[in-house]
């Protein structure tokens, strides 16, 4: 007969085995969502394995941690010790009840974020996945409501309803997602036609519109330092011009937010659903290019646990339209707008979004992809390195006018 140290052993060591299936099952449950939100990565493939071990690294290891300390802490403040099972229905009840309405909601919250850079019928299947996904969840919270109403230890026949109702809140959003849109690829980059109206005439007035554009300037940051008068520019141009407050898209990255407004286009017809795609393992064919909110899920990215590639103006399949007026024979100047690297300039001039990068190197290796033509990368570059050697004076001048610390020599 074991020892009494013994039985608390093996009793600590069925906490933890039911503490870590329930981990393993929330980390399926973000894969699940995860392939739903990516309609192009096969189902049945490496790179769907490679995302759930990667996701049973990261998030089963916190959920059975997590799981584990909720039942540690059980045990501490109930009068009856817990006597669970190696895999107990009671347990398992309600970590499954718990772990699957969580997942309801967070695939319910995605859904609504995500739902203009998803494809139509991939976002009604991973709806009807959702649907599923809670109706489960009610079962699995009825099961944990019967187990501790009537206090009884689970039988096979509750055992089996409860294995039946988990399986089911996984396989049927995973069916209904299908097994992956693999005749779903981004639409073909368009090829430019050739201008079809002819240049301004020598000497004719040609109009300029000039397009000023400010990433993560709200207009209520606007207003607050006009109202300062730290802004009197904008304060005229809000004085005179039209007002709008315009919606976003999600996730809020740059690179997805300011491709649709150059092509006018959402991110499923410009090919731009975030800023880079992410692979689970490096060698990967299936990317993923969607992470799903609310559960830190780019804390992978920073825990080196997923691989990313960053998007470039090659990930475009929309024209953006500078392009569009090159078409009409109109020059467009571009500085700095998202997804302009390499650069490419068919007519006017392109700086792209990584010119600060190459033309900060000593080397400046990055300036033949950095901008084009090559005479407004020189331009670029004189103004640069002048705006530059300005800030440089103006520090030095501020540090020489700034009065002595008090107490010194």
């Amino acid at each position: 007969m074991p020892s009494p140290p013994y039985d608390h052993l093996v009793r600590y060591l069925r906490m933890f085995t039911n503490a870590a299936a329930g981990g393993a099952l929330g980390a399926t449950y973000l894969t699940v969502l995860v392939l739903q939100l990516n309609p192009q990565v096969p189902e049945i493939s490496t790179s769907a394995l490679h995302w759930l071990m990667v996701l049973l690294s990261a998030y089963g290891l916190h959920f059975t941690i997590g799981m584990y300390l909720l039942m540690l802490i059980r045990e501490a403040t109930a009068s009856r010790p817990l006597q669970p099972a190696w895999l107990s229905v009671r347990v398992l009840a309600w970590m499954s009840a718990v772990l699957a309405a969580a997942a309801a909601l967070v695939t319910w919250a995605n859904l609504k974020g995500f739902r203009g850079v998803m494809e139509v019928g991939a976002f009604e299947r991973a709806r009807a996945g959702a649907t599923a996904i809670t109706i489960c969840a009610a079962v699995l919270i009825v099961i944990a409501i019967a187990r501790y109403s009537f206090g009884r230890r689970g039988g096979p026949a509750t055992a089996g309803v409860l294995a039946v109702a988990v399986a089911l809140s996984v396989l049927v959003p995973a069916a209904l997602r299908g097994p992956g849109d693999e005749g779903w690829t981004l639409p073909p980059a368009r090829v430019p036609v050739p201008a079809i109206a002819p240049l301004p005439l020598a000497g004719e007035p040609t109009p300029i519109v000039r397009i000023l554009a400010l990433d993560g300037a709200s207009m209520g940051f606007i207003r607050e330092r006009v109202a300062a008068g730290r802004l009197p520019t904008f304060g005229r141009l809000l004085d005179r011009g039209g007002l709008i407050d315009l919606a976003t898209i999600k996730p809020t990255q740059p690179d997805p937010v300011w491709a649709a407004a150059a092509t006018g286009k959402y991110p499923p017809k410009n090919g731009v659903r975030s800023a880079g795609v992410y692979r689970a393992h490096a060698g990967d064919a299936d990317a993923v290019d969607l992470l799903p909110d609310y559960c830190f899920a780019y804390s992978l990215l920073y825990l080196r646990l997923v691989h990313e590639q960053t998007a470039t103006q090659a990930s475009l399949r929309a024209r953006p339209f500078w392009q569009i007026l090159g078409d009409y024979g109109i020059a467009a100047g571009v500085v700095r707008w998202p997804l302009t690297f390499p650069a490419r300039a068919e007519r006017g001039y392109v700086i792209s979004d990584r010119f600060h990068l190459g033309a900060s190197s000593p080397l400046r290796l990055n300036d033949p992809q950095a901008g084009a033509p090559t005479s407004a990368v020189d331009i670029a570059r004189e103004s640069f390195d002048a705006s530059q050697l300005r800030a440089e004076r103006d520090a030095a001048s501020g540090a020489a006018a700034a009065p002595p610390a008090p107490g010194g020599a």
